[in-house]
């Protein structure tokens, strides 16, 4: 048994969940940053339950689990059983090719039979029973047949579990069939899916979704830190993202110029060469670089990955396109024996000081993983999902164990299509794999404020030439070295040497402008539109002198806002620099809610939830999906002086003793 010792912020978690426990509430969520320990706090919120069932979405993350649950601070000594295909889940619903894990040399005991896991019930009183989402309707069906209910749920990673409702991913939300008392809803990126009357499946059949907003199926939301917190505390490693163009035509000259490229798979691929010249370029210039998972988007390309290095880095010049030293990469997949997996790791966590050592995958390293002793990720194929982009950016976000101080790299390659030189140079940036990168870079924005600072910091930099009117003189271009634009404190680092300067500059603001400019702008035209006399709620119509559609723009960040898709950076922003902004889409006199505003608030959590207990931490859903901070109102509300009959309100919904429960968020 491995011990995991338990961080002060775990313990407030722990603590918090807990009180929410006491208050009444069965069902919660918690959403922790990738890294931060997740599976750790889930095993000590079990301690003292005797049946408990833990969902997750893989057999990779089964054997993870278990090494936690059996530890000194999860349940150790209890009997574990897993409930899983042991050759791993192969579809999860998500979109992309499935890369799970087999149980083979994992030592643990697994079926997928009910009988024999209601059997395994009736024979011990207390137990763990770890369980891919994909079985959970056997979970459901032994725990029934036994008579009885888990004790308490864990639904880790429980993001998967929305969605359109009735899939079995969903089953452990339905209290019918998967009877739990208490459900603990721990996740690094939480669903919040704007809702619709017009959802329709194919054959237009209107479909239920399920979101995470939905205090009656997972209750109130707790987030103890965000992911700048976590940075800024130590507990995860800070971060750089570097994008790296590299040109087809310099793929396409350097094979040219050798023997023609021959692997196992073929000839070699330019997509593939050029995202592998642009980790080796990285990596020769910051000689740091010794560790790296690479991320493909389908098992053949990962092969084709590992098949193609050997050839490709035997072309480089060493100390000049590639590191001086051993440069190897490795593939890895589900289908492997843990053994050879374990090898493949090992390779990792051993590389030397003057070593590259790339392991590359697909999906089998991609949610939940903890991976020992990366310095960086390489987003090899493009990825648009911001769950997925968020999970594979967690990979190196853990603290280095050689060097705590030491950022974590996130490499975005960019492959630039060949362009006749005489087109315009927006033609020529829009020829490249810039989506992907964009994708990337907004999403880590929404995630982490520290990254939208600096990308509104990079824009402001580098907006004036206008892309269209480019200086020729790289010396001239702000923010620019050599073809290397980097923000003013290093996380965002471009190098578009590839491009030639004035594409370049085109490049990066096309890239920094559509990360940022959406809100930016918006907010800078409605100061100028009010300062001039019009509205904070334009009309959907309005458009400027020039062209620009003000009120679609206005009315899409308050649709945004409701669906809960704006950072708070974002939010903070239109708030302090928007005279008079409100959220609510249609005008209203007062900015403020009214206290029988609140009130109706408070009944309709307490009625969704079944608690009548509002911690000052807790939120609720307003009226149009946002996030209201219920618990901090009704805190001022304990230290305010009430007329009689406001009293009256609140003691109708929370019972005579509301005053005196003081519920703190430091419990």
């Amino acid at each position: 048994m491995t011990p995991f010792s338990l961080r002060d912020d775990q313990l407030r978690t722990i603590a918090h969940l807990q009180a929410l426990k006491t208050d009444g509430h069965r069902r919660m969520v918690c959403v922790m940053p990738c890294g931060t320990g997740k599976s750790v706090v889930a095993a000590a919120l079990t301690t003292s339950e005797d049946r408990v069932v833990i969902y997750v979405p893989t057999v990779a993350l089964i054997v993870q689990t278990h090494q936690v649950i059996t530890s000194t601070h999860g349940r150790p000594g209890i009997p574990v059983l897993a409930v899983c295909d042991p050759r791993g889940v192969r579809n999860t619903g998500t979109g992309g090719e499935e890369d799970d894990i087999t149980l083979d040399g994992a030592g643990i005991e697994a079926t997928t039979d009910q009988d024999t896991l209601t059997a395994f019930l009736n024979q011990h009183p207390r137990v763990t029973v770890l369980s891919t989402y994909a079985s959970a309707a056997v979970t459901g069906a032994a725990i029934r047949n036994a008579g009885t209910a888990w004790d308490a749920g864990i639904l880790d990673e429980g993001d998967c579990t929305a969605g359109i409702e009735g899939k079995a991913w969903s089953l452990p939300l339905d209290d019918t069939l998967v009877p739990i008392r208490t459900r603990y809803i721990f996740t690094a990126t939480p669903r919040n899916i704007a809702v619709s009357d017009d959802d329709v499946d194919d054959n237009g059949v209107k479909v239920n979704v399920i979101t995470m907003t939905d205090e009656a199926r997972y209750g109130p939301i707790y987030t103890p830190l965000t992911w700048r917190e976590a940075v800024e505390q130590k507990i995860l490693s800070d971060y750089q993202v570097a994008v790296v163009a590299v040109s087809e035509s310099e793929v396409l000259q350097l094979i040219d110029s050798k023997t023609p490229l021959i692997t196992a798979g073929g000839r070699i691929d330019v997509a593939t060469a050029a995202a592998q010249i642009a980790l080796l370029r990285y990596a020769t210039t910051h000689p740091q670089l010794n560790s790296v998972m690479a991320f493909c988007n389908r098992i053949a390309s990962s092969k084709q990955w590992a098949q193609q290095w050997e050839s490709l880095t035997a072309m480089l010049r060493p100390g000049v396109d590639r590191p001086p030293g051993a440069a190897n990469c490795s593939h890895i997949d589900g289908t492997m024996t843990a053994q050879d997996r374990e090898q493949g790791l090992d390779r990792l966590r051993t590389v030397g000081d003057d070593a590259l050592q790339v392991v590359t995958n697909c999906r089998v390293f991609g949610r939940g993983v903890n991976i020992p002793s990366l310095d960086a990720v390489v987003l090899a194929e493009p990825r648009t999902s911001a769950p997925d982009i968020v999970q594979v950016v967690g990979r190196a976000m853990r603290r280095h164990p050689g060097d705590p101080t030491r950022k974590a790299i996130i490499l975005l390659p960019v492959l630039v299509r060949d362009a006749d030189k005489r087109q315009p140079t927006e033609t020529i940036v829009a020829r490249t794999d810039f989506f992907a990168a964009w994708q990337v870079l907004t999403t880590l924005a929404h995630e982490d404020s520290a990254m939208y600072g600096s990308l509104a910091q990079l824009r402001r930099s580098i907006d004036i030439p206008p892309p269209e009117k480019p200086s020729t003189e790289p010396a001239d271009q702000p923010g620019t070295t050599d073809g290397v634009i980097s923000s003013a404190d290093g996380r965002v680092h471009i190098d578009v040497t590839a491009f030639g300067a004035a594409v370049a500059t085109a490049f990066t603001l096309r890239l920094v402008r559509r990360t940022t400019s959406t809100w930016t702008v918006l907010a800078g035209r409605l100061r100028n539109h009010i300062a001039t006399g019009g509205d904070v709620h334009p009309r959907p119509s309005l458009e400027t002198a020039d062209g620009y559609p003000l009120g679609q723009r206005a009315a899409a960040i308050r649709d945004a806002y409701s669906a809960q898709r704006l950072h708070p950076a974002v939010i903070a922003h239109f708030e302090q620099s928007v005279p008079g902004w409100q959220w609510k889409k249609t005008p209203t006199r007062k900015t403020g809610r009214s206290f029988d505003a609140w009130c109706k608030l408070l009944d309709t959590h307490i009625r969704k939830t079944g608690v009548s207990t509002v911690r000052s931490y807790e939120t609720t859903t307003g009226p149009d999906g946002e996030r209201v901070a219920l618990g901090a109102w009704l805190e001022q509300q304990r230290h305010s002086r009430l007329s009689a009959a406001q009293s009256d309100q609140i003691t109708a919904a929370l019972g005579t003793g509301w005053k005196e429960q003081q519920p703190s968020s430091h419990v």
